[in-house]
């Protein structure tokens, strides 16, 4: 309390009325109730290759401002920050869900993970990156493309065996027969 407000109390200068116990004393408000925090993780990529980055980000509803975020478990060679998004670029082959703990400035804290698949699929040789269903496509079309040349070698060799020799000129049928002039 200010020195300026204790004299003017001291010396009778203010006057304060208390109404009656239980005479139209109004309740006091209540603080504003805040929605439980929400938290999504999202991997982007969420399959990737070995040596690959991705972006782990922890989408936020409700809650109160200020959050910290605690990312875990983690693949191998991604460490945790205190960010809502985080790159990681795991070092192991392998499935993993790596999640996050989302804390708000009351206290309040929530939790959840995503799925992440890495892959080594790569192209010896060439440092190209070949995933799985590309060396399948690959193969398939070259199963594709040799059934094709096949059948067609097959038909022109067929067609050529089925093949009359040329007619003569002169016994085309649709060539007129040649005139004679008999006069």
């Amino acid at each position: 309390m200010s020195l300026t407000i204790l004299a003017t109390l001291l010396t009778g200068g203010l006057r304060a009325s208390v109404p009656p116990a239980g005479a139209g004393v109004e309740p006091a408000a209540s603080a504003p109730t805040v929605a439980p925090l929400r938290v999504e993780v999202v991997a982007s990529p969420s399959t990737l290759t070995l040596g690959n980055t991705t972006v782990l980000t922890a989408l936020l509803a409700d809650g109160t401002p200020w959050y910290s975020f605690v990312w875990a478990p983690l693949p191998p060679g991604c460490a945790t920050q205190n960010l809502s998004s985080l790159d990681c670029t795991p070092t192991t082959v392998g499935a993993y869900r790596p999640g996050v703990t989302v804390t708000d400035s009351t206290g309040q804290s929530r939790a959840n993970a995503t799925t992440l698949f890495v892959n080594s699929t790569q192209n010896p040789g060439s440092g190209a990156v070949v995933s799985g269903p590309t060396y399948l496509f690959a193969g398939l079309v070259g199963i594709g493309a040799a059934v094709a040349s096949t059948l067609l070698i097959l038909l022109f060799a067929r067609r050529r065996r089925r093949r009359q020799p040329p007619i003569p000129f002169s016994q085309h049928p649709y060539v007129p027969p040649p005139v004679r002039d008999d006069r």
